[in-house]
């Protein structure tokens, strides 16, 4: 049949060509006379395993699987890593998933990670965690990767393959290390200093011919000889255009033909072995016949292409239609789910898309191939893509309740970067960014609105308020980080901004004035942060009112000078209003709520009721470990809360292990000279000295100090806790002449930082006179820790 005859009705019978083209998977068993044994008893798949299926056909590569198989066989005891590099198109993907299935008698675990992308990968080792049961489902995405890491790193007849990684420092931190096997397949040849490489090259034309004929039985050797010419022995290639003959009924000349007429369509050099023409024309052919008998299909294909290469839920169609984003026709059958399904099962049919639960999900080399035919349109359609993700986000970003449909639309927002870029699509990447800071990861959002902040001051200036409001959340991401002084500048220039453009009672400039308190209080200031936050409280109930949860937030930070200042009653009596009036708005477990919580918890603690404040920081734990995940940094902080709690009350033994778990947790978290990190070695050194173990509490609370000294001086009431906790370990050491000239220091620095009568002045005035006791030989009370 020509391709010029081919009707429109014949080509209906393209239905299921997505397991025919490109998508087509089918398990088949290991072929007769493999390198690789197979258990003869059962072809049954480890139990943790989520390999692609087999291709239809494979054929050769027998040289490359021996080798393979006889490398990983070869340690027992360490991590065997091998790479597996080639040009684009070459089979590297095919050769790990028939690697898989051949080895799989030899593992427990087999897992499948798309490293295209290296920012994706901890998450696809967070699934692992949770399917393999080593973490709770909930756990935040960099607690469960890590978990999976140190599972991998005590069990072996594990098999990890990395597909399509893209160079080998991004993928370095994620490499399991222990007794298992890694696969990686790479364009890159530059992985000697991770893996063994195993190059896998173009087929000969003999192995072509193969697999052609595996597919055209009746093809002749003549044909079979012009069409792998044509296809310049690429795998990839020739399994789809030989699918595709199957299919349709084309001639292997005409097919030729067509490929010779539309030369524009190819991707990449035409020379035989690179991701040649016949790959990139037999796309454009079945996106041309798409938009032949289906304008909806093609249209909704047009924006696929310029998403990520992850599933898109098909109810985005529908969301943006509503948002009025969507071109017509495709707008009108976006509005009714069967509409859009029939459309979508269209692209489906010609093998350019899937279609399942998840969405529709289009193949990396399909979009590139559609991008390239898409040229001339390539700024509208990207702009529109764009809309289409803006529209399909949800509406909160502070609800773990929409959390989860955050972390399927991210890639396709971060896929979409344009210049052409309106208010709906940068409002779309802020709340990204305000998503990744509420979810845990401030070193994401800051590196990704790092890049939004240059490029905005550029096109909108230093004033626009899109602008300014990149700066304030890039601010946030500094402070989460502990970079107090980063954040400082940001909001005080932000402030500044704001006010003269906005005025100085406007939400915006309200918002900034109470991140710059924020920033004056951790960077030891806190009557100064009080003076401000007095300012904010009033002026933001004036303007939204008592309930509002961004007065909230600035009621609550001044509740949390007053506590600083040693003003304790004060501060109870707003934290216990924050919190009463955010469960009834927001409700009992979000984010907000929990955090007033362990506010009030806080100054319970500091007024003695030990008791009460323990039991609400267990409450507050138990609910932050299942919403929020372990290695959250807000259910660290109420971990660490408790474990003083428990150290107050006496229960020194689990307050050790509480604080110990804390520890090793932040440090992977957030780093060893995080703030929070630095509070925890403080508060286990209390514990251990409690427990006797002095020389350990000594080594804790002296690298606390110095590490505090050199971050944020020698007066910052953070670094002066951490001396008194020093001085109260030497003294339990015997070292009581070095804790009594740390004590004075310390004493001399609270008066002039905080006054004569701040509880902690009166702390470090007590400890002072202990040491003195202790020089004229008397028995003394026992000293204050701070932290």
């Amino acid at each position: 049949m020509d391709a010029v005859a081919i009707s429109i009705a014949s080509l209906t019978i393209l239905v299921g060509m997505v397991v025919t083209l490109l998508l087509f998977r089918r398990r088949f068993p290991a072929m007769r006379g493999s390198v690789i044994p197979v258990d003869s008893a059962s072809e049954a798949l480890p139990r943790i395993w989520n390999v692609p299926h087999r291709p239809v056909v494979f054929v050769g590569r027998e040289a490359e699987l021996d080798d393979l198989s006889r490398r990983m066989r070869a340690a027992q005891s360490t991590v065997v890593v091998q790479a597996v590099h080639g040009l684009g198109g070459v089979g590297k993907t095919t050769l790990a998933i028939e690697y898989a299935n051949r080895a799989a008698y030899a593992y427990d675990i087999v897992w499948w990670i798309d490293a295209e992308d290296s920012d994706r990968v901890p998450e696809q080792l967070a699934r692992l965690a949770v399917v393999a049961g080593w973490t709770a489902a909930d756990t935040d995405v960099t607690g469960a990767a890590e978990a999976a890491l140190r599972q991998l790193g005590t069990t072996g007849r594990w098999l990890i393959i990395f597909d399509n990684a893209i160079r080998p420092d991004h993928l370095r931190p994620w490499l399991p290390q222990g007794p298992g096997h890694i696969l990686i397949t790479s364009r890159d040849p530059g992985w000697g200093q991770v893996a063994e490489g195993v190059r896998v090259h173009q087929f000969t034309r003999a192995e072509s011919m193969s697999l052609l004929r595996a597919t055209l039985p009746d093809l002749g050797g003549v044909d079979a000889e012009a069409l792998a010419a044509a296809l310049g022995d690429l795998p990839l290639a020739l399994a789809q255009a030989a699918a595709f003959l199957e299919v349709t009924g084309m001639s292997p000349s005409a097919y030729i033909r067509e490929l010779e007429r539309d030369p524009s369509g190819i991707l990449s050099d035409p020379a035989p072995g690179q991701l040649g023409s016949s790959l990139a024309a037999a796309v454009t052919m079945a996106e041309r016949r798409v938009a032949e008998i289906d304008l909806v299909a093609a249209q909704a294909l047009r924006i696929v292409a310029f998403l990520a290469p992850e599933p898109f839920p098909a109810d985005g169609f529908l969301l943006a239609a509503e948002a009025g984003v969507l071109p017509e026709p495709l707008a009108s059958a976006a509005r009714s789910a069967h509409g859009l399904r029939r459309a979508l099962s269209t692209a489906v049919r010609f093998g350019l898309a899937q279609l399942n639960a998840d969405g529709l999900l289009m193949h990396r080399l399909t979009q590139a191939i559609l991008r390239e035919r898409l040229t001339a349109e390539h700024g509208h359609l990207r702009h529109t893509a764009a809309l289409v993700v803006a529209a399909a986000l949800p509406p909160e970003t502070d609800s773990p309740a929409y959390w989860p449909r955050w972390m399927v639309l991210l890639p396709h927002l971060l896929a979409v970067d344009t210049a052409d870029e309106d208010d709906a699509v940068r409002l779309a990447r802020l709340r990204s960014v305000r998503y990744l800071l509420v979810r845990g990861d401030a070193a994401t959002a800051e590196h990704l609105n790092a890049g939004l902040l240059r490029r905005w001051r550029i096109t909108l200036g230093e004033d626009h308020p899109d602008t300014l409001l990149a700066a304030h959340l890039l601010a946030d991401a500094c402070r989460d980080l502990g970079r107090y002084e980063n954040a400082r500048l940001l909001d005080q220039d932000t402030f500044e901004r704001r006010r003269a453009v906005f005025g100085a009672d406007s939400p915006p400039t309200l918002a900034s004035a109470n991140s710059l308190a924020v920033d004056l209080f951790l960077l030891g200031r806190p009557e100064q942060a009080r003076v401000l936050d007095e300012q904010i409280v009033a002026g933001m109930r004036r303007l939204m009112g008592d309930d509002h949860p961004d007065t909230l937030v600035s009621v609550g930070n001044l509740a949390r000078d007053l506590s600083a200042l040693g003003r304790y009653e004060e501060a109870r009596a707003l934290d216990e209003d924050v919190l009463a009036r955010r469960r009834r708005v927001l409700g009992e477990e979000h984010p907000d709520t929990l955090m007033s919580a362990s506010n009030v918890a806080r100054v319970l603690s500091v007024l003695g009721e030990h008791r009460s404040a323990r039991e609400v920081d267990e409450e507050i734990l138990a609910i932050r470990r299942r919403v929020l995940g372990e290695d959250h940094p807000d259910t660290l902080v109420s971990a660490a809360n408790l474990g003083v709690d428990l150290q107050i009350l006496g229960d020194h033994e689990a307050a050790r292990s509480l604080l110990q778990e804390v520890l090793l947790r932040r440090r992977r978290v957030l780093g060893e000279q995080h703030p929070d990190t630095l509070a925890t070695m403080s508060d286990l050194a209390v514990v251990l000295g409690a427990l006797g173990d002095h020389q350990q509490a000594v080594r804790y609370t002296e690298s606390a100090l110095a590490t505090r000294r050199n971050l944020l001086g020698d007066e910052h009431p953070d670094t002066l806790a951490a001396a008194n906790n020093h001085a109260a370990a030497l003294r339990a050491t015997g070292a009581i002449e070095q804790a009594r000239r740390l004590d004075e220091s310390t004493l001399e620095r609270r008066r002039r930082v905080l006054g004569e009568s701040h509880p902690d002045t009166l702390a470090s005035a007590g400890n002072l006179a202990i040491d003195l006791q202790l020089s004229a030989g008397q028995r003394p009370a026992e000293g204050t820790p701070d932290d």
